[in-house]
């Protein structure tokens, strides 16, 4: 061990600090000289467990059993800044202590921890949420179709079988009737009892879009569409007579369209013309977009060279449940 002694010449307020020593306030009335006898003995600065690193000229020594440390040392390794002003014979320390930055920085990291966590829980009830918002919709869909079947199926002897399917914004309707009691209705009983239909729905989606096939029960062929406007009253279209020869050229076109499997039906005059296409929604979904878009324009391209002034609007269902796959 290191233990001896050597005159050290200090000058006042060259800034020495004794450990556990404060410093008072002192006015100097002029510069003093004086010699101490410094023992150095290999003193070890820590700082919150951490050796703060020192040299020949910033050694720790003893003086008289005090132990002297210069100032700018300890205030550098504790975060702070040391001024020597020699013109006022001032040591000034500012800043924040590391401790207090240490002490910060693991509340931040224990903040942000605390955040993160609450953030997973927000993103966990929100998904909750969701799923139980879209098994709201899917109750209340069947509970409105429900009731529709319940009012409706024997309105003037159509024996219908009724279907709804989509959400609050979008609502597919499929009703199964007897195509002779279809037939013996009135255009103005037909559009009266879907207008019945479609404002019952309206009453529970009231923003809803709500679209719809009447079909014979006996082998689906398709005897009227309808749509709603934004009013929400009913367009509907009787399938026409005159359609159906290019219907079955169509299918037969189009019927294994990409080894796909499609149903193709027309409704309307030569005034105005739609055309549903039928297909599996695992089908569809294989299905690119560019061919997607092929396959419409074909269609449109061949319904107008049969009738080349009627407006044609197209719509693709999934035979699963009869929900809309696209428009064009």
């Amino acid at each position: 061990m290191k233990l001896w002694k050597k005159p050290v010449t200090i000058v006042a307020a060259t800034a020495v600090v004794a450990s556990s020593v404060l410093l008072a306030n002192t006015s100097f009335a002029a510069d003093a000289t004086k010699k101490l006898s410094a023992v150095y003995s290999n003193i070890v600065i820590k700082y919150n467990g951490s050796q703060v690193s020192t040299d020949a000229s910033t050694e720790p020594f003893m003086v008289n059993g005090t132990t002297f440390v210069p100032v700018r040392l300890i205030g550098e390794a504790t975060g702070n800044q040391v001024l020597w002003d020699q013109t006022n014979k001032t040591i000034n320390i500012t800043g924040t202590s590391k401790t207090a930055v240490d002490n910060m920085t693991k509340q931040l990291a224990e903040a942000n921890a605390q955040i993160a966590i609450k953030d997973a829980e927000i993103a966990k009830l929100k998904s909750q949420l969701n799923a139980a918002i879209e098994d709201k919709a899917t109750d209340d869909i069947d509970d409105v179709e429900s009731d529709i079947q319940d009012e409706y199926e024997d309105y003037e002897d159509t024996d219908a079988s009724i279907t709804v399917t989509g959400d609050e914004d979008d609502v597919s309707v499929t009703i199964k009737v007897d195509a002779d009691g279809w037939d013996d209705l009135s255009d103005s009983k037909k559009k009266s009892y879907l207008q019945d239909i479609v404002d019952d729905i309206l009453d529970a989606f009231e923003d809803a879009d709500v679209s719809g096939t009447v079909k014979d029960k006996d082998n689906s062929s398709k005897l009227a569409s309808f749509e709603t406007d934004s009013n929400g009253n009913v367009d509907l279209e009787n399938t026409a007579s005159d359609l159906s020869d290019l219907e079955d050229n169509l299918n037969d076109d189009y019927g294994d369209y990409e080894d796909m499997n499609f149903e193709i039906e027309l409704s309307g005059d030569e005034d105005d013309i739609t055309i549903e296409v039928y297909v599996s929604e695992a089908e569809w979904n294989n299905l690119s977009a560019s061919k997607r878009e092929d396959l419409e324009d074909d269609l449109v391209s061949d319904v107008e060279d049969e009738f080349p002034d009627a407006d044609i609007k197209g719509y693709f269902y999934s035979t699963d449940d009869d929900s809309r796959l696209g428009t064009f």
